[in-house]
This record gives C-alpha cells, structure tokens and sequence, in this order.
C-alpha cells in the first residue's frame, strides 16, 4: 500500500502454502503472527465438531452439500467466534504457541482519529474452478471457506478484501457479511483473459 510505513502494521498473516508461510514469517515488514491453517483460527471445539459434521464416505454430490451446508450454517451461528481478543494456536512466529488473532486497538487512543483494520484475503478458489469441477458446496474446500467466512463474518474487521476465481458464487460471500456490512463487488482484467480476472468484494462497516 502507497502510505507511510509509519501508518501502516501488519499484525496477522494466514497460509497453508509452505513457501508462502517461509516468505511471510522471514520477511522484516512481514505480519507480527503468522498461522499456518484458517482452522488454527478457530476454537478447538468448532474445528472437532466440523470433522463431526463432514460428508460420509460414498456420499453424491447432494449429499457432500448438504453437509457442507450444515458446516456453514453452525460456524455462523457460534457466538464463541465474536468474542474479542481470542487467540488462534501454533503461531509459526512464536514457537507455535498461542497468539491474537485481530489486532486490538489500545485503551488510551487519542483524539477521532480512530486506527482501520483491515482483512486482505484469497481463500480457497477450487470449488469454483475447473480444477474443482465446479462442484461449489459439494468440493471438499468448502469447509476452509466457511471458517474463513465465518472469521470475517464476525466483524473484526472495518473493511474486507475477498479476491477469487471469476467463477465465484457472489451470494456466498454478500448474504453472511451483509448483516454487518456494506458489500461491494468489483472485476479487475480483461473478460478474454481469465487468469487476470479478479473477483474482489469489498466490505465496509455501516457504521463507518
């Protein structure tokens, strides 16, 4: 971002890719936590009751929605993801142990001008894709989806950045956030060149 370095902390970084992982974690202006998993950012009885909650074996294409769907609608109604200050586990930046997952701003800020918080993310894309089949609520990603979702859902953040596939079911993204935001979406790239087509949803607070 264009702004001065002094205006600007990356506080919390989240990727499965080890190379992104290594790049983030060694970079100087890198994020003050970095977690290896979305799952590492949820409470350990939401991540056991989703396994609970996952598709059977053999199950159809119905059948692996359906419970996807079931996954979505508990981790959107767990009031434990709202709380603030809770802490995600194995921070790769801190010999694995617990760490904040938002930024909290301090007790004594000053004078109206208030600090931003901001999420950038890029979650999974392969269930609208055809290295997905674009199974959409059947793929297994789902599930990495909807904790993510269900992270940003809960109104940490002042704005969210969303960027995936050109394939993208918009209202999986605009009817959770919707409740507390403002939501926008926005295509970047030429129609003719699908890798260079972003879908990025911006999300502003009502309040804002």
């Amino acid at each position: 971002m264009n702004v001065p370095a002094q205006w600007w902390m990356s506080f919390r970084g989240c990727d499965s890719n080890l190379t992104c992982q290594r790049n983030m974690t060694e970079a100087a202006d890198g994020p003050l936590h970095m977690f290896p998993d979305v799952f590492n950012l949820l409470p350990s009885h939401c991540v056991n009751h989703l396994q609970q909650m996952k598709p059977r074996d053999g199950d159809n294409v119905q059948g692996r929605a359906a419970a996807h769907t079931r996954q979505r609608d508990f981790l959107l109604a767990d009031r434990s993801i709202l709380k603030p200050g809770k802490l995600g586990r194995g921070c790769l930046k801190h010999g694995s142990r617990e760490c904040p997952v938002v930024w909290q701003p301090p007790a004594n800020t000053e004078g109206n001008c208030q600090p931003l918080t901001v999420n950038f993310s890029g979650p999974t894309c392969l269930p609208w894709s055809v290295m997905g089949k674009h199974e959409d609520m059947a793929h297994c990603s789902m599930v990495s989806f909807h904790a993510w979702l269900a992270h940003v859902a809960a109104g940490h953040y002042d704005v969210v950045f969303l960027e995936n596939a050109p394939g993208f079911k918009f209202r999986h993204f605009q009817r959770p956030m919707s409740k507390r935001y403002t939501v926008l979406k926005i295509v970047f790239g030429s129609e003719d060149r699908q890798p260079s087509r972003h879908l990025c949803q911006q999300s502003v607070d009502n309040n804002m």
